[in-house]
């Protein structure tokens, strides 16, 4: 079985960074991305993990609308450094609140993407990763490991090459969805070295959030 490594090294670092932040009661959020291929018989025959660097405009802006506790005047209709505000999948820019508080719930938000585009990660990356892939519904669950006390969420999804070519994704990202369908937000967005997946092959996407919560 083929494994494959990306920026562990980092991935280690950016868990000590967040244990010494929580003890400053500092919420610092850690991102991973992993993935496992079967063959057609079901076999796993290549497995990778790595940190993820990129999270974009849209959950910097969400983050500060909710943990900085910002004022509704910084929202704007315009997508730029100190403007409070979301683009979506289809480059339509509004003001945060009018998105922020209306998230969907149920296992079908947040959604997880892969696709094939070459383009270099940006923090203004907005258009959702696609692929010639079939996919399943995207899985959501979150446990409080006490041991830790790291609240871990895993956000999983199947996709299958039922092509007659093999294709390279090269990019995955998480995008949420807002008060209507029509409201796509892109929250992340990774690039890496091409995972090939054969026709009849089945690759299954997986991104982890951990959030450290300080000792009582």
């Amino acid at each position: 079985m083929k494994t494959r490594e990306f920026q562990l090294d980092a991935l280690a670092r950016a868990r000590e960074l967040q244990n010494e932040a929580a003890k400053l009661h500092i919420p610092v959020p850690i991102l991973s991305w992993g993935y496992e291929i079967k063959d057609e018989s079901g076999n796993v025959i290549e497995k990778g993990t790595g940190k993820s660097n990129s999270y974009t405009r849209n959950a910097l802006n969400s983050m500060a609308f909710y943990i900085g506790l910002a004022d509704y005047n910084i929202c704007a209709n315009s997508f730029g450094d100190g403007i409070l505000s979301r683009k979506t999948a289809d480059g339509t820019v509004a003001t945060a609140k009018q998105t922020y508080s209306y998230f969907r719930t149920g296992t079908s938000n947040p959604y997880l993407f892969v696709g094939t585009s070459t383009d270099a990660e940006s923090l203004d990356s907005y258009v959702l990763p696609t692929s010639d892939l079939t996919s399943n519904d995207t899985s959501v669950s979150s446990t409080f490991n006490s041991t830790s006390r790291r609240l871990i969420t895993v956000i999983s999804r199947m996709f299958i090459n039922g092509t007659g070519a093999t294709i390279d994704i090269v990019e995955s990202g998480v995008g949420i969805q807002g008060y209507s369908s029509s409201y796509l937000i892109l929250y992340i967005r990774d690039v890496f070295p091409a995972v090939s997946v054969a026709p009849g092959q089945t690759l299954t996407w997986t991104y982890v959030t951990e959030i450290a919560y300080p000792n009582p």
